[in-house]
């Protein structure tokens, strides 16, 4: 016999940018979005904290222009990178 229970997992609605507030989902329902985590260690000011913020296209794109040193991309060809 099987027992069956009613789980309620939680669902992913939407991807909101921490930098200006709107939403990363595309006219396609595609969520697009750059992800930044940080684990801050021993000697930094925020010892053992971990943050994690999204960034909307537009953004990201904003703030990458800034680097002195531009990130690496690669591109990939129909989802193989």
């Amino acid at each position: 016999m099987e027992k069956i229970a009613k789980e309620i997992k939680p669902v992913v609605v939407d991807v909101v940018c921490n930098r200006c507030a709107k939403s990363c989902t595309t006219v396609h329902d595609i969520r697009e979005f750059a992800e930044l985590k940080a684990n801050w260690g021993y000697g930094s000011s925020q010892d053992g904290e971990s943050q994690e913020s999204h960034l909307c296209e537009t953004c990201h794109k904003e703030i990458v222009s800034t680097f002195k040193i531009p990130p690496t991309t690669t591109r990939s060809v129909m989802g193989v990178a």
